[in-house]
Formats: structure tokens, C-alpha cells, sequence
């Protein structure tokens, strides 16, 4: 066979390979067959890079103090201790450019929908979907960890073709070229649920993962999501990213897409039911939001166990069903509790064996295969796979389904979950269940929570964390006001007390989860008060919880513009991040944070930037301040500030003229982060072509890179 023949057959196994992951990935997956959501109407999520800031040395200091030395030897080992981390916002394809990155998010934050937008980009248009950056030509490989696992050590190749690229029709042929394209560097492999992994399997997973990253697949670009609470940095030496909300924007474009009309009456309800405006901003929320509404007469619930209650029903209720509801409820919920076991993947016979049993119990007459067809065909909460297994339409799903088992048919759900209570795969079991139950089972679940004493308790708190993110989830007429106060109280008071800044940042995310609840106003009003603390640890982890929390009322951004005045760094940095996040762009915001600019602090400087760019006011005053910026003496101040300014995409003739400029300063990284920018703001005039095309010769490769990265963006042929 002629060389030529063979390159040939390679390239029309290409064409007809990334005809089928477009052809499969096309549909972004909907609650409801009814609704029509593709690709197109995808709205990429923001990434935030975690860079990490060394902390000063005192504080280190202060933090040994705190505690023993066997105590901190474990601390050490949960947390990062000693550094501390700023999420500055990149798109997607800036954060591919990268070979090794792990992507942490939330339950239903979008992470498998990422994967698979990023597939189907590269392959339906790599000079349109994503043409600045290098990584266009990379062939995607979406793999399901969990799924790779499964399967006791077969290899990558194999795993794609065998079971990826099931029934596409040229399986059989592929793997030589699949195994061609992993050791010539073409692929980027999609791993997608690090933390859906079988505890068994999660060790030799995480070997695999950095054996291919080192190995003979060093040259692929490698992504791996997994969600954020469970993840203990196993794959050190990679580049971290999270993803972050959906903004207010985004928010509505999705709606509008979602309802086919221009400001559906959706957005309006929403407005007016505060308590799940934080749900809103997640994407899996956001759709079974949206469904409800539909399903239930334009009316949101109040809470997410309401939220997911009406969801599940609508959903077995689609499709004219013939099986009573109550029947498939009981079904699925004995088909969730199996996630205790560490069952999330169900062969069909299992499957089959649990509804026969389930019908048994309950003394049904209904045939197996009708139930199991019912559940699978018309409500989708079962999903099938391709070699006749079955998975839950969501992880989150599963999780609600099984808390309801607990709750339901459970005599002491205490019991059951003490041997999981503390292990994060079980969290969200765990403060679900705790959200369903009547208010004497529930008050004794959260003293019984707060009774147990795992390992180095007196530094990590793990009973007092996990009861706070319990009784946010407790529906307010099963509340006992008296527990809720009591550790709200000692969470604010260990708050206050402690020199551990992950402990604090931990307890922080708890405060968050009580956003649109009950207990929301006195952490805010408890926030605002300790703005003017004696320390600045404490006054800005207070700045950033508020920006957290998401309520940007006067009396926070009163609080917050205060804090941008701020003698130390580390404050008036936090303030800054946390304006940004609540996304009020009025003139006083702008105002103080083109003053924060003006300082000599780089930490200041960046946070700014960050924060200008998450609200989004491009005008003449932002624009001058970030010019300036370019001119600064600090490298990470200057390439910080052409990201802002590429971000913003203001490209008129003072922005190119600077950038232009930029192009010949004797730093590199300032000459790469001009080219980068002016690829990002699209003039693709005569000036800023050849000024790129002469950066081709320039002696760094960093800089030749990112000027061919631009012109491949900026498309003058």
C-alpha cells in the first residue's frame, strides 16, 4: 500500500470521525423532548484560573500556632496551607492551550456539557468555533472515567474505539489511527467525572491520568473535570481552573432561548423568588428551573428539595404514562439507595432483579420490562447505555432519589449514614436528606451530626460544617429556630477566632449556601460589622463572602467601596474580587475601582482588572485606566491588564495604537500579551497584520506562538 493511499484512508477516517462527534454531541440534553436545545444555543462557561499568592510569612506563622503538631501534619494534608488563591476569569479555549488542566466545579455546574461543546467545536468548524488559539487542529476524545474504570485496565485506544465509538460503523478500523493520533500529540482527551470514580478504582484512575500526562501520550492535551468538594489536588503539578456562575446575562439568554421568546415571563418569577436566584446561576439548576416553571403554571418552588421534588414528578409524569407514579417513585428510589454501595452504573439483570423486588415488596403486578421501559423511554431519569447498562440521567438525580429512600422508607436514616457522614462523595445525599425531614427527625439528624468526633475534629470541624450546609436545606416550617441559631453562632464565632484561612474559607462556603434562605440576613448583617475589624484577615474573608453571598444591595456595596480604601493589599484586593462578583456597575463601583489602579499594589491592580472585567463597562474612564496599566513597570500587572482589555473588546484606534506599541518592548511576556490581545479584539487591518507577521521572526517562542495564535484568529487569508 502506497504511502499516499495510506495518508489518504487516515484523513477520510478523520473527516468521518469528527462527522460523528458532531453529529453526536449536536443536542445539549433537555428535561423535557419537547424543548430544542443545540450547540449553537451553548453559552460558554467562564473558567477561573486558580493563581496562587505565597502568604506572608506571619501569617504562616500564626496558623502553626493554632495547633498541635499532629493536628497541623493532617491540616497540612487536607488543605494548601500557606498559600492562598484568586480565580481570574479566562474563557475555554485560553485554558486549553494548556496540556495538563483540571476543571472543579459544583454539582450540575456544566462540567460534562463543557466536554462535550469542546468536542463538537473542534470537530464541526476548527477555523470558526475556536480559531485563537493552537489547539483548533487537536482531535477531542471524550472519555467517561467512570465508565474507563469500569473496564479494569484497558487502554485509551481501545476504550475509544471498543465502547466511545460503539455502533459508528468504523470502530473496528479506527483504533490504529486513534493510537497514531495519542502518540503524535493531536488529541486533547476529554476525562470527564474524576469524581464519579468507584472509591476501588479512584487510586489507580489518578496513576493512569498522570501516566498518560508523562508517558507516551505527553504531547496530548489532557483535561479532567471533577467537582470541587471530594478533590484533594491528587493531580498536583497540573493547571487548576473552576468554573464559575453563570452571569446575570447569561441567565437570561438561556431562558430566552429555552422559552423561544425575548424576556419570557420566567425572568420576572425569578426576580421575584429570591431564594432561588443562587440556583439560577447554576446551568443544571437553571434547566430544571425552567422546566418546572413550564410544567407548573409559570410558579417556582421555594427550595432545591421542592425543586427537585416537582422535577422528578413532571418527569414521570411525561409522555402519557400508563404506570401509577407512586410505583415508579418507589422504584427509583430503591434504585438511587444503591449509591451507598457505590453504585452508580447498573447492569440490566441487577437492574431488573431491583424492580422485581421493589414490585414484590410492594405487591404490584406490573410486568419488569414495562416498568423498567417506563422509566427509561418516557421519563429519561434512567439513561442507557450502549452495551445494555444503565446510569441515572444525573448524578443529582440519583443523590435527591436516595436522600427520599432515607427519608421515606428509612426508620433511622442516622443510622444508615454514619459510616459515609463525613466522606464528600455522600455531601449532598447527606444534607438532602436532612432538607426532607419533619422537624423532630430533623433537629435529632443535626444534633446527631453534631455528636460525632471524627478524626482531628478540634481543627477540621467537619460535625459543625456539615450541620451548617444541613440547615440550609431544611424547608423553614421543619425548622427549629434554636438549633439554627446555635450553630450559626459557632460557625460566626470560629469565623472570627481562627488563623486558619482554609478553615475559614470552608466556613464561608457555608455561609454561601445560605443565600436566599432565612438565615441569610444576620450572616450579611454579621459580615458587614467586622468590615472594620482590627485584623485584615478578618476584614477581607468578610469582603469576600459577601461577594459570595450575591446580595448587591447599598449597605454591601457601601461596605465593599469602604474597603477599596483600605491600607493593606490583601483587603482592598478582596473587596475589589467581590465587586465584581455582584455585578452593580454603577458610576461609585467604576469610580472605586479605576482609583484601586492607581495604587502601587499589584495584587490591587489585578483584582481590579478582574473585577472591570466581570462587570463589563467598557467607556472611555476603564479603558484609560488599563492603557495606563500597559505601562507598568510590574509583568503581571501589564499582561493582566491587555487581558482586560481583550476581554472588554473595545478595539478603537487608542487601544490598537498601545497594543501596537507593546508589540516592541524588550519584555517578552509583554510582547506576547499584546499579540494575544490584539488576536482577542479582531482589527485584522493592514497595521496590526504586519506587525504580528514580523513578531513571526521574533526570538522567543512564546511570542512567535501567540502572534501566529492571533493572525489564525484575526482570519485575514
Amino acid at each position: 500500500m502506497s504511502t499516499a493511499f495510506f495518508s489518504e484512508k487516515m484523513e477520510e477516517l478523520t473527516r468521518k470521525y469528527r462527522r460523528f462527534i458532531v453529529d453526536k454531541y449536536a443536542t445539549i440534553p433537555c428535561l423535557d423532548e419537547g424543548i430544542s436545545l443545540t450547540m449553537e444555543n451553548y453559552i460558554p462557561l467562564r473558567l477561573g484560573e486558580e493563581k496562587k499568592h505565597e502568604r506572608p510569612k506571619e501569617k504562616r506563622e500564626e496558623g502553626v500556632k493554632e495547633a498541635s503538631d499532629i493536628d497541623f501534619r493532617v491540616w497540612r494534608e487536607e488543605h494548601s496551607f500557606g498559600e492562598i488563591y484568586s480565580l481570574t476569569p479566562v474563557d475555554v479555549w485560553r485554558a486549553i492551550r494548556n496540556k495538563k488542566i483540571v476543571v472543579k466545579g459544583d454539582p450540575g455546574s456544566g462540567k460534562t456539557t463543557l466536554t462535550r461543546y469542546i468536542a463538537y467545536s473542534l470537530c464541526r468548524d476548527r477555523n470558526k468555533s475556536c480559531p485563537n488559539e493552537r489547539a483548533t487542529d487537536l482531535i477531542p476524545l471524550v472519555i467517561d472515567l467512570k465508565d474507563w474504570a469500569s473496564k479494569g485496565g484497558i487502554t485509551l485506544s481501545e476504550y475509544s474505539a471498543k465502547y466511545a465509538l460503539k455502533n459508528s460503523g468504523f470502530e473496528k478500523t479506527i483504533k490504529p489511527l486513534t493510537e497514531h493520533w495519542l502518540k503524535s500529540g493531536k488529541c486533547i482527551i476529554l476525562c470527564d467525572g474524576l469524581d464519579e470514580i468507584a472509591q476501588k478504582n479512584k487510586d489507580s484512575t489518578i496513576q493512569s491520568l498522570q501516566n498518560l500526562a508523562s508517558g507516551d501520550y505527553k504531547n496530548c492535551h489532557i483535561l479532567v473535570t471533577t467537582r470541587i468538594v471530594g478533590y484533594n489536588n491528587e493531580l498536583s503539578g497540573w493547571q487548576h481552573y473552576e468554573v464559575m456562575s453563570l452571569k446575570k446575562e447569561n441567565i437570561s439568554q438561556y431562558a430566552e432561548d429555552y422559552f423561544k421568546k425575548k424576556n419570557p415571563p420566567f425572568l420576572s418569577a425569578l426576580k421575584k423568588t429570591p431564594q432561588m436566584g443562587p440556583f439560577s446561576k447554576n446551568p443544571l439548576l437553571l434547566q430544571i428551573l425552567c422546566f418546572v416553571f413550564d410544567k407548573q403554571k409559570l410558579v417556582l418552588p421555594a427550595r432545591r428539595v421542592e425543586l427537585y421534588k416537582t422535577a422528578v414528578r413532571e418527569m414521570l409524569g411525561l409522555r402519557k404514562p400508563e404506570i401509577p407514579f407512586p410505583i415508579k417513585e418507589k422504584v427509583l428510589q430503591e434504585i438511587a439507595y444503591c449509591l451507598l454501595e457505590g453504585k452508580e452504573v447498573f447492569e440490566e439483570g441487577d437492574l431488573r432483579e431491583i424492580i422485581k423486588g421493589s414490585l414484590e415488596r410492594a405487591k404490584e403486578k406490573y410486568d419488569v420490562d414495562d416498568v423498567l421501559k417506563e422509566i427509561v423511554e418516557k421519563s429519561g431519569l434512567l439513561c442507557r447505555l450502549s452495551d445494555d447498562r444503565y446510569i441515572f440521567l444525573h448524578l443529582t438525580f440519583q443523590e435527591y432519589l436516595c436522600a427520599c429512600h432515607l427519608t421515606e422508607r428509612e426508620e433511622n436514616p442516622c443510622q444508615i449514614l454514619e459510616p459515609v457522614l463525613f466522606n464528600a462523595r455522600y455531601r449532598e445525599v447527606i444534607t438532602l436528606t436532612a432538607g426532607m425531614l419533619f422537624k423532630e427527625k430533623a433537629s435529632r439528624f443535626i444534633d446527631f451530626i453534631l455528636s460525632q468526633k471524627p478524626l482531628c475534629y478540634e481543627v477540621l470541624h467537619q460535625p459543625l460544617l456539615l450541620a451548617g450546609m444541613c440547615i440550609a436545606d431544611i424547608l423553614d416550617d421543619k425548622a427549629d429556630p434554636s438549633v439554627e441559631e446555635k450553630i450559626r453562632n459557632e460557625l460566626w464565632r470560629l469565623w472570627k477566632k481562627t488563623e486558619l484561612d482554609p478553615l475559614r474559607n470552608e466556613i464561608s462556603r457555608v455561609f454561601t449556601s445560605f443565600a436566599g434562605t432565612r438565615n441569610e440576613e444576620k450572616i450579611i448583617n454579621s459580615l458587614l460589622e467586622v468590615l472594620k475589624d482590627k485584623s485584615k484577615w478578618v476584614r477581607g474573608n468578610a469582603a469576600e463572602a459577601l461577594g459570595d453571598l450575591g446580595r448587591a444591595d447599598d449597605r454591601v456595596i457601601d461596605g465593599l467601596l469602604g474597603l477599596l480604601k483600605d491600607e493593606d493589599d490583601f483587603v482592598h484586593g478582596r473587596a475589589a474580587a467581590a465587586l465584581g462578583k455582584l455585578g452593580r456597575a454603577d458610576d461609585r463601583v467604576i469610580d472605586g475601582l479605576l482609583g484601586l489602579l492607581k495604587g502601587k499594589s499589584v495584587w490591587a491592580c489585578i483584582n481590579a482588572d478582574e473585577a472591570l472585567v466581570n462587570l463589563g463597562r467598557a467607556d472611555d474612564r476603564v479603558i484609560d485606566g488599563l492603557l495606563g496599566l500597559l505601562k507598568d513597570e510590574d509583568e503581571f500587572v501589564r499582561s493582566d491588564a491587555a487581558d482586560a482589555l481583550g476581554n472588554l473588546g473595545r478595539a478603537d484606534d487608542r487601544v490598537i495604537d498601545t497594543l501596537l506599541g507593546l508589540l516592541k518592548d524588550e519584555d517578552d511576556l509583554a510582547r506576547s500579551d499584546a499579540a494575544r490581545t490584539l488576536g482577542k479584539l479582531g482589527r485584522a487591518d493592514d497595521r496590526v497584520i504586519d506587525e504580528l507577521l514580523g513578531l513571526l521572526k521574533d526570538e522567543d517562542d512564546f511570542v512567535r506562538s501567540d502572534a501566529a495564535e492571533a493572525l489564525g484568529k484575526l482570519g485575514r487569508a
